[in-house]
């Protein structure tokens, strides 16, 4: 009797013990309020798609946009919370909304990752236009949201 409770015991672990790996975690959260931080890397226009988390794969950006200057409203894009490899938030519009002196919404192409941290890196300029000129500030805190693809200024994802 003994024998059969250990092995019905054993047997119950199996499926534990052979589980399938966990998943990947998810990205980040498509809206809320995070540091939005300049990103230098996105001020070279010439910057290979290839080198982004959305470079290729079924939802990759690199076959339509060889660089990330070629993004129709560059140099408003940028890194986001919600971005890993192959994503299909890959090349999707974000407004970020900023309250300095004013406030100031600007729209951005996600066409990367942050890592995994809770922020926008986005380029020098787009940052510029979201806290009226002040690039000193470096990092500030704001909300985003999903926004219409038209107002990256391009009609289709």
């Amino acid at each position: 009797m003994q024998f059969s409770t250990l092995f019905l015991s054993a047997a119950a672990l199996l499926p534990i013990a052979f589980a399938a790996p966990s998943p990947v975690p998810a990205a980040g959260p498509t809206s809320g309020t995070v540091d939005i931080k300049i990103g230098e890397a996105y001020d070279n226009a010439g910057l290979s798609m290839l080198s982004t988390s959305c470079s290729d794969g079924v939802n990759g950006l690199s076959t339509k946009w060889a660089t990330v200057g070629a993004v129709p409203n560059y140099p408003f894009v940028g890194a986001g919370p919600m971005i890993q490899w192959n994503s299909p938030q890959c090349g999707n519009c974000f407004s970020i909304t900023y309250q300095g002196k004013t406030t100031k919404t600007i729209y951005v192409t996600a066409i990367d990752s942050t890592g995994g941290a809770m922020n926008f890196n986005i380029a020098t300029a787009a940052f510029s236009v979201l806290t009226g000129g002040n690039t000193a500030l470096g990092n500030v805190k704001a909300t985003y949201a999903p926004a219409d693809i038209k107002m990256c200024a391009f009609p289709s994802k």
